[in-house]
């Protein structure tokens, strides 16, 4: 569902998952950010976070949402209902 609100969505990959993140377009908004360790921060603007989220939860500890908080709180969400199924 499509929200008519607009997001800008920050993801933060480490210097691993940098160069990864850094070989295709994610999105025709898309901008990155080189970081002096390697990381890098990807951004872009989007109208809905559902599938965000399943494509930032898709890299493991590899990337993590900066922007915007709802985005965060999402993830952070979603992960530790994860973890509570292997109690």
């Amino acid at each position: 569902m499509f929200g008519t609100e607009e997001y800008r969505v920050r993801i933060l990959f480490n210097r691993a998952a940098a160069p990864y993140a850094k070989e295709r377009q994610w999105h025709p908004t898309q901008q990155i950010k080189d970081r002096a360790d390697g990381s890098a921060i990807l951004s872009f603007t989007t109208n809905h976070l559902f599938e965000v989220k399943r494509w930032v939860l898709s890299w493991g500890s590899d990337a993590v949402v900066l922007d915007p908080p709802e985005l965060v709180e999402q993830v952070k969400k979603e992960l530790a209902e994860s973890l509570a199924g292997y109690g």
